[in-house]
């Protein structure tokens, strides 16, 4: 209970320039090589012009890459295994680096027909497109539910700039699994027993308070 409280209040705080939070601290992140504190490894550019040199994230490392000719980039996180209907939580960290202009930005899922990621499947965001300004980060976050069909899953960060030579500066991904509440029938008998012990709890709370 406690984990899907410290996930609602995380997903409560994205969106704002002023949260960071280091990915690797986050419980049961799926992201391998979440802060890019190992370089680019695990991390795919599957749009753009390549990577640049790591630095400058929101927490200190990050990494930089350039989007192709047309200013379009798409990176993705590194691959997990999923099924039909599971619930993700998912977000990252992303900045422009110039040029001056600004770019639109979504993350969301991407879903793929393999359990590799090899064959991707169509892309729906799971956040709102967003400006990013220069040199400030924005903390993109959504959620997602796996679909029919689909044998893995990586998270997706899609920019567009239209300018040539765009880059962007990126940090903090996650990916962390999202389990259901599962509700298990409770007998009259066992209703009884529940409210009995309840009203033995509140008689000692009562004696206790004289």
């Amino acid at each position: 209970m406690k984990r899907h409280a410290w996930i609602a209040l995380l997903l409560a705080f994205a969106g704002s320039p002023l949260w960071a939070i280091d990915c690797s601290t986050i419980p049961a992140n799926l992201v391998v090589n979440c802060g890019f504190d190992a370089g680019v490894a695990s991390w795919t550019l599957a749009v753009g012009g390549g990577f640049q040199a790591s630095g400058g994230g929101q927490n200190g490392v990050g990494a930089r890459f350039d989007g192709d000719p047309s200013g379009n980039s798409k990176l993705l996180s590194s691959c997990v295994v999923a099924q039909q209907g599971a619930k993700f939580a998912l977000g990252i960290a992303v900045t422009n680096d110039g040029p001056a202009s600004t770019p639109t930005c979504t993350v969301g899922l991407q879903e793929f027909s393999d359990a590799a990621c090899a064959t991707p499947l169509a892309y729906a965001p799971d956040s709102p497109a967003e400006l990013v300004d220069d040199g400030v980060f924005h903390d993109l976050a959504g959620n997602h539910v796996v679909g029919a069909g689909v044998g893995s899953v990586a998270v997706a960060l899609v920019c567009g700039q239209a300018v040539s030579g765009s880059e962007q500066r990126v940090d903090n991904g996650f990916l962390v699994a999202q389990l259901d509440v599962i509700a298990v029938p409770v007998s009259p008998a066992g209703l009884a027993f529940f409210a009995a012990t309840l009203a033995i709890a509140a008689l000692a709370v009562l004696r206790l308070s004289r």
